[in-house]
Parts: structure tokens; sequence; C-alpha cells
């Protein structure tokens, strides 16, 4: 489902107009999604599935913070600052690392510091 909507908003980039009707419809669908997301959080905490709560709350704290960056970048043209920017919901550690050397200017992981 969100698959299809972010190949869709792809294809859409080149005629704004319609790419923001189509973030607007995809913003509409992260919220239900949300929503529904938080109804199934109340019934696995009703069956004491604590870890799936825990990490359902997770995901729910990264679905709205990128839901807001969303909205945020593409409809109001804010610029999001790096240290806001989330690079990997999976691997939270994850930073943006630039080293310069040819062909690889930019990559995500983490730094590893050698002494």
């Amino acid at each position: 489902m969100l698959k299809k909507a972010f190949q869709k908003a792809s294809r859409a980039r080149r005629h704004h107009g319609l790419f923001e009707k189509i973030i607007r419809h995809d913003l509409a669908l992260a919220d239900h999604l949300m929503k529904t997301l938080t109804q199934m959080k109340a019934t696995l905490e009703a069956a004491s599935a604590g870890v799936l709560v825990d990490k359902s709350q997770e995901y729910l704290g990264y679905a709205h913070l990128l839901r807001d960056q969303v909205e945020r970048r593409v409809l109001k043209g804010e610029t999001i600052p790096h240290d806001e920017k989330i690079f990997s919901v999976f691997e939270p550690h994850t930073r943006w690392i630039s080293k310069g050397k040819a062909g690889t200017p930019v990559e995500l992981g983490v730094p590893v510091s050698c002494h």
C-alpha cells in the first residue's frame, strides 16, 4: 500500500501541483495507518504483550516524526535541520558519514574511530 503510494509520488515529482496532491493523499494514508497502529497497540496492551507494545510505540513515534518532516519539507518548503533527520528506523544510531573519497562522497553508517 505505502510502496505504491511512494512510487506514484516519485513519478509525479515533475508535476508540482500533482506531486503536492499525491503527498497530501499519502499523508492522509499515513495518518490512517498510524491510527490503526494505535488501536492495535491498545489490543496488545490488553493482551500483556510488553515487547510488542514497546516496539509498536517506538515505530509509531518514528512514523509521527517522519510524517511531520515530510509535511514540513515538501508542503511547507522548510529545511529540516540535520540533527532532526533519521537515517534508519531500524538502526537509529546510523549517522551521515562524509568520507570525501572519489565515487563515494557520502555514506550512511557508524564511524569507527581508531586511536
